[in-house]
């Protein structure tokens, strides 16, 4: 900010998943799931507005390649995803091999309230993929002060 001020906070990462599924002993299909590996926060105070930087790492535990898919990023009070987050972005996910993974890196902007939040990703958010396992497309954060 003009004044040279400047805030961040770390987090701990929660992921929220079920085990792949599994048939005749392989993982078949399409199955994408996500881990935080790291996500900041920073304030501006001057325009009261929070820039979150991060990265998740999209995993591909299916055998069958993934096409193009979409990961969606929402500001919540809390850890569980509902339709009434604040969505603050879409990025683009590559396709990935079966087994494989691609880390997407992410900076969204948002009003700062002075409230602790959580960053949720919702993978595949369109059901546009056909996956083994349609329950475990969304990752929360950590609270983030």
């Amino acid at each position: 900010d003009p004044g040279g001020l400047s805030a961040s906070d770390q987090c701990s990462v929660v992921v929220n998943g079920a085990a792949p599924v599994v048939v005749n002993n392989n993982s078949s299909g399409v199955d994408l799931v996500g881990q935080w590996l790291s996500l900041t926060r920073s304030v501006n105070w001057w325009s009261r507005a929070s820039t979150y930087r991060g990265k998740i790492r999209v995993k591909n535990l299916g055998s069958q390649a993934s096409p193009i898919s979409m990961l969606y990023v929402y500001q919540s009070l809390d850890s569980a995803f509902q339709g009434t987050d604040l969505l603050l972005g879409k990025i683009a996910v590559s396709s990935i091999s079966g087994g494989g993974y691609v880390d997407v890196n992410l900076s969204l902007k948002a009003s700062y309230n002075r409230t602790g939040v959580y960053l949720i990703g919702v993978l595949d958010a369109a059901k546009a993929i056909v996956e083994t396992d349609e329950t475990n497309n969304t990752v929360a954060s950590g609270l983030i002060q």
